[in-house]
């Protein structure tokens, strides 16, 4: 075919698990992508480019994009939302990004953690009931370092140009190494309520 598309049945909200259970669900389809990726049409050359149409749920795109990888050629697009062509971008002829990225250290420990924490709140503003309970008693106690990355005016639709999507990555990719390089966790947990296009690159930087 011309593409790989992940689609399910519904799956309500709430529900015990609901990302493990969406995970589950697309199994077959992530298998295909996989397949896709490696051997397939999708294989990356010089003059072969994917166009990434991410829209989909938070666990999913991410996945998506980590099989996808920076690797190779993908030009990932944002859907805007009212607008009369959604999946064009909204101010292509922008240069220059005015996303201005707020990174905190949140919580720091010792060098060596095994796990540590990223939130990314874009497109509405963080609210500390985004945390398991676990995970919100570990960063509290010290015991997991977290990095929070906001702006100063959170929307749906901050994601307007290409280059807004390359200065939000440049950030979240020099936290990744943050994490992973200065404070050597070995597990990064993520919570990220951003534009698709985000969540889609944030899979594809890991």
């Amino acid at each position: 075919s011309d593409g790989e598309h992940l689609s399910m049945a519904p799956i309500e909200r709430p529900e015990e698990h609901y990302g493990y259970k969406t995970l589950s669900q697309l199994k077959p389809e992530i298998g295909r992508l996989i397949t896709a990726c490696q051997s397939g049409s999708y294989r990356p050359t010089q003059d072969n480019a994917l166009a990434v149409f991410a829209i989909h749920d938070t666990p999913v795109l991410v996945l998506a994009g980590r099989i996808l990888g920076e690797a190779r050629t993908a030009h990932v697009l944002q859907r805007t939302r009212g607008a009369m062509s959604p999946w064009c971008w909204a101010e292509p002829s922008k240069k220059k990004s005015n996303v201005d990225l707020k990174v905190e250290t949140k919580t720091t420990t010792a060098t060596g953690a095994s796990v540590g924490l990223l939130t990314i709140a874009l497109s509405d503003n963080y609210q500390d009931a985004w945390l398991p309970d676990a995970t919100r008693q570990a960063v509290t106690s010290g015991q997991m370092p977290w990095i929070s990355i906001t702006v100063q005016k959170p929307g749906i639709n901050i994601v307007q140009a290409p280059c807004d999507l390359e200065c939000t990555m440049n950030g979240v990719r020099e936290n990744l190494r943050r994490l992973q390089g200065d404070l050597q966790v070995k597990e990064i947990h993520l919570v990220i309520v951003a534009p698709v296009s985000v969540v889609f690159s944030i899979g594809q930087a890991l």
